[in-house]
């Protein structure tokens, strides 16, 4: 497992996550985590391991068992569920608009400002020009029609009514909201988790295109292989409850794990020949009375324990 250090470029950070299954099975164990600008994450390992867990402690959705999560001052995030759901009575529109990004306040402000305007209330001339300053700022004013374009690449038969109600939607279309929300928050950090389950390869092609050109820190849970190799540039591994980091691309990745795990089992193997021969002495010499004897005996437990991982 590395070591997680802390540099100027880093979004958020964890340190020492743990979190058990039913207080009693560990899904993490003391794991240090730092994301960092430009980074594209993916996050590996076998069905059950903890994958979403650390995303939706990462995201804020839920507390470690021990350690701690910060994250950079200001810093805007969007999380992706696998299984988003969404408040009673929402539309499209109102899920696309939900966030609490800087540039969906604004937005929100502009339309309650405009609102105000249009109903001849005081001070409404003053807070419209505050709010239509604000939208200039805040790059606000192209919006509706990003949300549009959006909706266009990933739910098209919804594209000229924003308004329609979500709770008719399926799961999948669903799902294709919450992506499309999270990108128009214009995060610094983006976590999703399964993004491209139900995306047809047209949308799946378009949510390559916007994450490679996106600025964000990305961190992303797939079983999508292809996906993860033409998206991310950094690959995190679960095993056994700890996290491992590789630098390069998803193929990089089975690489250089291929070559751990020989590595490993060859350091096992020798260790096995080791705690043999301690072995065969510590059956030789019983009482391990002398200090040179209880280092040997304790040299071949260790051994004997490295062995059987």
């Amino acid at each position: 497992m590395q070591t997680a250090v802390r540099g100027e470029d880093a979004v958020l950070w964890a340190e020492g996550l743990t979190k058990t299954w039913d207080g009693i099975k560990y899904q993490l164990n003391g794991v240090d985590l730092v994301l960092t600008r430009g980074e594209r994450a993916g996050l590996v390992g076998a069905n059950g391991c903890g994958k979403s867990t650390l995303l939706r402690l990462l995201a804020g959705k839920d507390d470690a068992d021990a350690g701690s999560v910060q994250a950079r001052r200001g810093l805007v995030a969007a999380y992706v569920e696998q299984e988003p759901e969404f408040p009673p009575g929402s539309s499209i529109a109102s899920v696309m608009y939900a966030g609490e990004s800087p540039v969906m306040r604004t937005l929100r402000e502009y339309d309650e400002a405009t609102a105000a305007l249009q109903a001849g209330e005081d001070g409404a001339q003053q807070r419209w020009e505050r709010a239509a300053d604000a939208m200039t700022t805040q790059g606000a004013w192209d919006a509706e029609n990003m949300a549009a374009r959006m909706i266009e690449q990933l739910l098209p038969q919804y594209a000229a009514d924003l308004n329609a109600p979500c709770a008719s939607m399926s799961g999948g279309e669903r799902k294709r909201v919450a992506i499309a929300s999270a990108l128009l928050q214009k995060p610094d950090l983006l976590l999703m988790d399964e993004p491209t389950n139900h995306l047809d390869v047209r949308a799946i092609e378009w949510l390559e295109r916007e994450l490679v050109d996106k600025s964000a820190c990305l961190l992303l849970v797939t079983h999508d292989r292809y996906f993860l190799e033409a998206t991310c540039n950094y690959i995190y591994e679960l095993d056994g409850s700890a996290l491992y980091k590789h630098q390069g691309s998803y193929s990089q990745y089975l690489t250089a794990k291929a070559q751990r795990e020989r590595e490993l089992a060859q350091a096992i193997d020798v260790a096995k020949k080791q705690a043999k021969k301690e072995l065969e002495w510590v059956r030789r010499m019983p009482s391990a009375r002398q200090t040179k004897s209880k280092t040997r005996v304790a040299r071949y437990y260790a051994l004997d324990e490295f062995a059987r991982s």
